[in-house]
Order: structure tokens, then C-alpha cells, then sequence
């Protein structure tokens, strides 16, 4: 008897399997909060212990602000920063794949842009991911073009998400409505913070003005 009833236990339909089910938002903010972390961590470090070399500039002009590339090129920041972005990838890529299909299938009619979407995406995820692990010390004209195309994907994939959200909720509830026009706050941010980048960093480099890299590089943290 004490063996039937053994062998009972172990039987697979007893088994018991727990599943865990992870909000969609939840994982966004975690997702999000990973680099955000590390770049604090990396700025704070290295304005501490390697002032000189994140602050260094090719004309050798006066500088008080780091800029991204430099507080994460340099070593042990690279290595967080390194980490903190592989842990952030793979999310994000679940995370465009799950979006194309919600609105994929709330705009059936409207698939192309949605597809566009999706695409500039996944664009905007791998060239970040190519500027993170292509630092601007190892391959400078890349980690720039690489920086380039993350930069305009972004902007665009911004751009576009605003006329699928138009599209998908052609009458927005106060939630949607505030979700609609943080998006168009964050990008309207980001066109400023662009042309910044572009007209302060062509000052620099052909000008070498005192601050120059300063402003570029408040430009690209907005960014």
C-alpha cells in the first residue's frame, strides 16, 4: 500500500507549477530604471575619483560638465554601464515585440505604421547597444555613427508613436490623454535637446570656445 501510494505522489499530473505573472508596467519601470541607475552611478564616480579624464577635451579648453560617452568609457564605469544595458536589452525587445502586437491588432487597418514603429524600435535598441559596447575610446567614428542613428531612430520612433497612440485612441481617456502628452513633452525635450547637441557641438569643435563641450555635452544628457 505504502508503495502505491509513492508512486502516486510522483506521478507528473501531481506535480505542482507556480507561474509568475509580471505587469507590463512594472517591467517598463524596471527597465527603465537599470541605465538611469548606472549612469547616476557612473557620473557621481567619475566626477570623484577620474575628474581630469572624463572632463578632458581634444582643444583642451575649460569643461565642468562630462559627457555621457566619457563618464561610461572610462574603467570601472564601462563595466556598470556595460551590465546595467545587458540587463536592459533583452526587456526592451520583449517589450517592442508586445507592443507591436497589441497595436497590430487595435490597428489592423493602420499595420504599416505600425510596423514602422516596431522597426525603429528595434533600430533605436540595437544602436544603443552598439554605443554601449563600442565605447568612443575603443572606435570613436563608429561609437559617433552608431550615436548618430541611435539619436534620429530615436526621435522618429518618438514621432510615429505619437500618431499610433493617435490612431489607436481616437478618444482618449484622462489616463491616455496624460500619457499622450507626456510622450509629446518628452520629444518636443528631445528636438530641443538635439538641435543643442548639433549647433553646440559644431561651436566646439570648429570654435573651441570655453564651455562648449559643456553645453554639448548638458545637450546630450537631455537627449
Amino acid at each position: 500500500m505504502e508503495e502505491s501510494e509513492t508512486s502516486k505522489k510522483e506521478e507528473p499530473g501531481d506535480e505542482i507549477i507556480l507561474y509568475y505573472a509580471l505587469p507590463l508596467r512594472k517591467l517598463a519601470c524596471m527597465v527603465v530604471s537599470l541605465p538611469l541607475a548606472a549612469l547616476v552611478l557612473c557620473f557621481i564616480s567619475s566626477i570623484i575619483f577620474q575628474f581630469d579624464s572624463v572632463h578632458e577635451t581634444h582643444c583642451k579648453v575649460y569643461n565642468i560638465i562630462p559627457s555621457i560617452s566619457a563618464v561610461t568609457g572610462v574603467s570601472p564605469q564601462r563595466y556598470l554601464w556595460r551590465t546595467s544595458i545587458a540587463l536592459h536589452l533583452a526587456p526592451r525587445y520583449l517589450i517592442a515585440i508586445v507592443y507591436n502586437v497589441q497595436m497590430s491588432a487595435i490597428l489592423w487597418q493602420h499595420k504599416v505604421i505600425v510596423s514602422i514603429s516596431f522597426w525603429l524600435s528595434i533600430v533605436e535598441v540595437s544602436s544603443l547597444a552598439g554605443t554601449t559596447y563600442i565605447s568612443n575610446l575603443d572606435n570613436f567614428p563608429l561609437h559617433e555613427k552608431l550615436f548618430i542613428v541611435f539619436m534620429l531612430s530615436s526621435l522618429f520612433y518618438m514621432l510615429v508613436m505619437l500618431r499610433v497612440h493617435s490612431l489607436a485612441y481616437p478618444t482618449m481617456s484622462p489616463a491616455q490623454s496624460c500619457s499622450f502628452y507626456v510622450k509629446l513633452g518628452l520629444f518636443v525635450t528631445s528636438i530641443v535637446a538635439t538641435v543643442g547637441l548639433v549647433v553646440f557641438w559644431f561651436r566646439h569643435r570648429v570654435h573651441c570656445y570655453d564651455m562648449g563641450k559643456c553645453v554639448h555635452s548638458m545637450s546630450r544628457w537631455d537627449c
